[in-house]
């Protein structure tokens, strides 16, 4: 699965959810490549498909973080297929950005309940 196909799975996951979700354009997306939208609120996603032998860094935690208030989004998350450096885990902490790696992404797939991981989505 390429990146924007993750993309897109990921639309159709919160779709069915019943979240709005709009696409960004692919390039030039100020570091959000979703917005979900449901109960009044807009949360910046930034989407990432790495092979799973490497970690993600901060700037994808910076990337969204500065692109959440160009879409009027009030929270922000980054999603992906591998896990997190300890760097990006400390930085997303500090700025508030929710993280969700290859294992809380794996769960919510096999489970498809949002709730279950905590991640007040």
């Amino acid at each position: 699965m390429s990146g924007i196909e993750f993309e897109y799975y990921l639309k159709e996951f919160f779709q069915k959810r019943d979240y709005m979700v709009e696409l960004t354009a692919l390039s030039g997306d100020q570091g959000v490549d979703l917005i979900l939208i449901k109960h009044n609120r807009r949360i910046a996603v930034q989407v990432k498909r790495y092979s799973q032998d490497s970690k993600l860094g901060n700037k994808a935690i910076q990337e969204v973080y500065t692109g959440m208030p160009y879409y009027d989004c009030t929270e922000a998350y980054v999603i992906t297929t591998t896990e997190f450096t300890n760097q990006a885990v400390t930085l997303a902490s500090k700025v508030g950005v929710k993280l969700i790696g290859r294992n809380k992404l794996q769960l919510l797939v096999s489970t498809g309940e949002i709730r279950e991981l905590d991640l007040h989505l």
